[in-house]
């Protein structure tokens, strides 16, 4: 189940109430119709900081670590027989 956390406050606003908000469908388009007021997360801001990939303010940020690229391997060279002309 998909839920996205809007406040108590927002609810209201946009007419739901708590069990409202837990019906995936209306959930959805309430966060949707979020969004589109203002085109950006700012009834998000731990999203948009996830986004935006800065840490919370207070806090150290731990670093996602990178993957190990995986060696490519060097190619082996193989011996193509050249033929050599032999005098007759």
């Amino acid at each position: 189940m998909v839920a996205i956390q809007i406040s108590d406050a927002r609810l209201g606003k946009l007419g739901g109430t708590q069990r409202k908000a837990l019906d995936p469908e209306w959930n959805i388009q309430a966060a949707h119709r979020l969004w589109k007021r203002a085109g950006d997360f700012d009834d998000w801001p731990y999203c948009e900081r996830a986004y935006n990939g800065s840490p919370s303010p207070g806090t150290s940020a731990t670093p996602t670590p990178t993957p190990t690229p995986t060696p490519t391997p060097t190619p082996i060279p193989i011996p193509i027989p050249i033929p050599i002309p032999t005098r007759s």
